[in-house]
């Protein structure tokens, strides 16, 4: 994606089209990518991108459409995987007013939770930092802090869901 901007703006780093583009692949990667046995960020759906140009090379359009989730890796995975990347980094990232009103433990926070365990975190591998990364996303796109607070607020839920007895 990076390659299709090169001639689509500004020397200064592009449309902003673009910039929203580029923006957007750590959202679709923490919820569309889990860990797998022999890869660490493997995409967990299809994804087709249509882009348009003008004459100039200017990218003034883009497509996105997304299909095939693998829902089931939210409930269950194999020992050496992990589930949606977007439940982990919460549990790593979130803030300590978020873990209060999330209901998230201090620490270990991945561990409490059924659907995310077994959790054997790879060497190398920065939860926090993806975290980080999924909120600058948010914000690049214009996502205002209530509905950022709205989504971590639905994936706890989902983790809390799959503690839940019958």
């Amino acid at each position: 994606l990076a390659f299709f901007g090169l001639g689509s703006g500004s020397a200064a780093g592009g449309s902003s089209l673009h910039h929203r583009l580029l923006r957007a692949n750590p959202l679709l990667e923490a919820f569309g990518c889990a860990r797998t046995e022999h890869n660490a960020n493997s995409s967990r759906y299809g994804k087709f991108i249509e882009l348009r140009f003008e004459p100039t090379g200017k990218l003034v359009e883009c497509r996105l459409t997304t299909y095939l989730l693998e829902k089931s890796r939210v409930v269950r995975h194999a020992p050496k995987e992990r589930s949606y990347t977007a439940l982990y980094t919460l549990c790593a990232g979130a803030t300590r007013s978020e873990r209060s009103t999330l209901s998230l433990p201090s620490s270990n926070a991945a561990d409490s939770f059924a659907f995310l365990r077994p959790n054997v975190p790879r060497p190398g591998e920065d939860d926090v930092g993806r975290h980080a990364t999924l909120r600058e996303a948010f914000e690049a796109l214009g996502m205002p802090p209530q509905d950022q607070g709205d989504v971590f607020a639905l994936l706890a839920a989902v983790l809390h869901l799959g503690n839940a007895e019958l």
